[in-house]
């Protein structure tokens, strides 16, 4: 039997207040620049109908540089990618990964992406040296790093994982999690988990900040309710306390779709790069959230 929610429209105790440029996003400095990252997942990979190979270290060498592929400059003068990134703003936006310490390719053509002792580049070496981001090698931690800051920070962020990826999971067994546990409480959780440690480093270098969550941000009188189904067999009952805004998200006929849809509707961009309207329905009363649904609420 699917679980019951009922859900209260007053009387809801204030946790903070959270900055308007609450939805912020994620840049791979290799994109802006060019250089090497993971290859690319095929579309099989992608459905979940071909297997990740795992790295080959029978063949000797570094086995993680084969993962890897090279990406030239995106570029940013793209008029579809500057109005689309247009219409995710206002936000903050994070460069990754520590590629921006050197700019432009190495002597061997990738991208170097760590320094030794010394400052200088590890390159990626086919015979069994250092190969960048793909070998664990010693890196300062995150207090050795906000300690060398010289200047006060205005906002502190961080980027985290729920797990590794499929490409990753014959290395980190213990740290990889399956589609099908995407809605997973161990899943879910490592947000909350990941802001507890992460709330240490925000009071001591950044007092102040907030670890952002997500939340309504039109600035409008209401109560915005995030009803997530984890069952992928059983719906769940939700009891309205009056009528609703309902924004249902379901995945597109199965759980790894490349495409959402709103309220039955296909999310996609329209003919001229048009952003696809976010409308609710309103509905009273009790609604259900499918299986693996993700349903927002507006009283």
């Amino acid at each position: 039997m699917g679980e019951f929610v009922k859900l209260k429209e007053g009387n809801l105790e204030k946790i903070r207040d959270v900055n308007e440029r609450l939805v912020s996003y994620n840049v791979e400095i290799t994109e802006v620049t060019g250089g090497t990252f993971w290859k690319a997942y095929t579309d099989a990979q992608i459905d979940g109908t071909e297997q990740v190979p795992p790295p080959d270290f029978s063949k000797g060498g570094n086995p993680l540089a084969a993962m890897h592929q090279w990406y030239d400059p995106i570029d940013t003068t793209n008029p579809r990618l500057r109005k689309l990134a247009k219409e995710l703003g206002s936000c903050w936006v994070r460069e990754n990964y520590p590629e921006c310490l050197i700019v432009g390719p190495s002597d061997t053509d990738p991208m170097a992406m760590q320094v030794d002792p010394d400052g200088k580049p590890y390159l990626w070496d086919q015979d069994g040296g250092s190969a960048g981001i793909a070998e664990a090698l010693p890196y300062c931690s995150t207090g050795e790093l906000l300690d060398g800051c010289t200047e006060k920070l205005d906002v502190f962020s961080y980027h985290y994982y729920n797990g590794v990826s499929e490409r990753m999971a014959a290395m980190m067994p213990s740290a990889f999690i399956p589609a099908e546990g995407a809605m997973s409480e161990e899943y879910l959780g490592m947000a909350g988990v990941c802001a507890s440690c992460f709330a240490f480093y925000r009071d001591r270098y950044c007092p102040g900040a907030h670890v952002f969550a997500h939340s309504r941000k039109d600035g409008k009188d209401g109560v915005a309710y995030l009803v997530i189904n984890t069952s992928w067999t059983e719906a769940t009952t939700v009891e309205l306390p009056k009528a609703a805004e309902v924004y249902a998200l379901t995945g597109n006929g199965k759980m790894r779709s490349r495409t959402m849809l709103l309220n039955g509707k296909e999310l996609i961009l329209g003919e001229n790069d048009e952003i696809p309207e976010l409308n609710g329905v309103t509905m009273e009363g009790t609604v259900e959230v499918a299986p693996g649904g993700c349903v927002f609420f507006v009283l």
